[in-house]
């Protein structure tokens, strides 16, 4: 998978929560936990992409449907690895007495680049399997 749209993407989304800590609009503490939220994304999506990247191939002939159902539960654990590293960073973050608004910071800054990273590793296996993929044919029930 390549890493030049994944980069781009990351800094993004670290300028923009840097830019919000360094504008003033909020406290250093949710500055800094809006960056840890946009880290911590970066590393669960990597976490939850690296292991689908190396194991999703094109599909092709009969086993196309085998191919999509292995790909279908490998990005359910890619959001079950997501959601064990939020509920982790989270749980840490308020048994250390932090405030509510800087678990807020956190949380939403990990939802807004877990959604914008997995937006392009999503992109980037849809073109990796266009290559060479068949139709999957449609079984009546």
């Amino acid at each position: 998978m390549g890493g030049r749209a994944f980069a781009l993407a990351l800094g993004a989304m670290l300028a923009a929560a840097g830019s919000v800590g360094w504008s003033g609009a909020v406290a250093p503490s949710e500055a800094w936990a809006a960056l840890s939220g946009v880290v911590v994304a970066a590393v669960a999506v990597l976490l939850a992409s690296l292991f689908a990247t190396r194991v999703v191939r094109p599909a092709s002939g009969q086993h196309a449907a085998i191919e999509a159902q292995r790909l279908q539960a490998l990005l359910g654990a890619g959001l079950m690895v997501k959601v064990v590293l939020l509920a982790v960073s989270f749980g840490a973050m308020a048994l250390a007495g932090l405030k509510f608004s800087t678990l807020v910071a956190f949380a939403l800054a990990f939802a807004a680049a877990a959604l914008v990273l997995q937006f392009v590793v999503a992109f980037q296996l849809s073109r990796r399997l266009q290559g060479s993929a068949s139709v999957i044919p449609a079984t009546p029930r």
